[in-house]
């Protein structure tokens, strides 16, 4: 009886090593390996969620009309391809339109902003006249300063237009190699998808073909649960806007509140970065009132958001508010905007991937390790 369980705690270590070396081998793949792969693959990748995409319709047309596969797939790849790279086209023509005329539009209204400027600070000089000497020259400072970087910070737009337009040129070769690449990819996968299919999965096995289907469900789950929250703070914010610009007869209230709706996607940001700018402007210009208001809008709705995020988050997918403040807190600090974006969806990937059971056994062996222990300890302070 001993011998047998001295086995069984060794085969217990053994597999505990084997699953630390698969979980540090996986981690380093995800954040290492698996980020080069997709870059290397990616015209292979989007050639395969194409497949996926266009072959119920492709099976149709084949059973229906009684023809070969190839004929369907090359026409409906073609159409498909067809319509991104003309949706792609007129986007990147629009924007380039837009972004000169905005340019343009700036360098011919320079000198009104700059008038704009200084009738504020006439507007405000009441004030500075009851304001300390030392007070005063820091304003003053503070205004020279601020007109100097507005200029500077133009010129860094510019520039930075004018970068990118660089890039885009240089990047333009790369793009239509891997459009390339990924239309004839498409062509064949769908042509022979069943075929495809059917011997990924004799590569891979039943058993793990079954975890990457429960994958599968817990990532679309996760997605659905996630953008759902999204969808609904972004409503919260078009209607706390809209109602709030109606207030003060705000033009073009309703397509202003959309566009701020879309900016609160950026999670502890959001539509405070513009209203507190435009409140700040409207002060400058000379409309003090509407220049209040905008501020207390903004920096109102944004402590209204932190308050209601994670509680609609947590609610829609799950998650106890205080883990999703955490999680969006902890993704800020370590990744960014992205980060803060993304955090509570990777934690409730992680709950929902542990709740389907994959890793039961790997869980019910760490469990059993940590109680194996928990015995020795207790062992060795009852000997002392």
């Amino acid at each position: 009886m001993f011998q047998v369980d001295r086995i069984m705690i060794q085969n217990l270590w053994k597999r505990i090593i084997i699953r630390c070396l698969i979980l540090l081998f996986t981690g380093w793949f995800l954040i290492i390996a698996a980020p080069k792969l997709i870059r290397l693959l990616l015209p292979f990748l989007i050639a395969l969620l194409v497949a996926k995409f266009m072959h119920p319709l492709v099976e149709r047309l084949h059973k229906k009309l009684h023809i070969s596969r190839k004929i369907p797939a090359i026409l409906l790849d073609l159409l498909f391809f067809l319509v991104i790279f003309s949706l792609m086209g007129l986007f990147v023509s629009y924007l380039i339109k837009q972004v000169i005329e905005l340019a343009i539009l700036i360098h011919e209204h320079w000198a009104q902003l700059v008038f704009q400027l200084r009738h504020g600070q006439n507007a405000l000089a009441w004030l500075t006249q009851s304001l300390p000497a030392e007070v005063y020259e820091l304003l003053k400072h503070l205004q020279k300063g601020f007109a100097s970087g507005l200029q500077s910070d133009f010129q860094k737009i510019l520039n930075s237009f004018i970068a990118g337009f660089k890039a885009m040129t240089t990047y333009t070769g790369n793009f239509f190699i891997c459009f390339l690449m990924s239309m004839m990819a498409a062509y064949y996968m769908v042509s022979d998808y069943p075929k495809l299919i059917t011997k990924m999965k004799t590569f891979l096995g039943n058993g793990l073909c079954q975890r990457l289907g429960m994958l599968k469900k817990s990532i679309i789950d996760v997605l659905g649960a996630y953008v759902k929250s999204m969808l609904l703070l972004a409503a919260l914010a078009f209607t706390f806007m809209f109602a709030a610009l109606l207030i003060v007869r705000q033009p073009y209230a309703l397509p202003i509140a959309l566009l701020l709706a879309l900016i609160d996607f950026l999670p502890l940001i959001g539509t405070i970065a513009v209203l507190a700018p435009w409140g700040i402007i409207e002060i400058i210009s000379g409309d003090i009132n509407l220049g209040l208001y905008l501020l207390i809008v903004g920096i109102t709705f944004y402590f209204v958001r932190q308050v209601a995020a994670p509680k609609i988050v947590g609610t829609q997918t799950g998650l106890p508010p205080l883990a999703a403040l955490v999680s969006m807190y902890a993704g800020l600090k370590l990744f960014g905007v992205l980060g803060a974006i993304f955090g509570p969806m990777a934690v409730m990937l992680i709950l929902s991937i542990m709740k389907s059971g994959i890793f039961d056994k790997t869980t019910q062996d760490f469990k059993l390790a940590f109680q194996r222990v928990q015995h020795l300890l207790s062992n060795a302070d009852s000997a002392l």
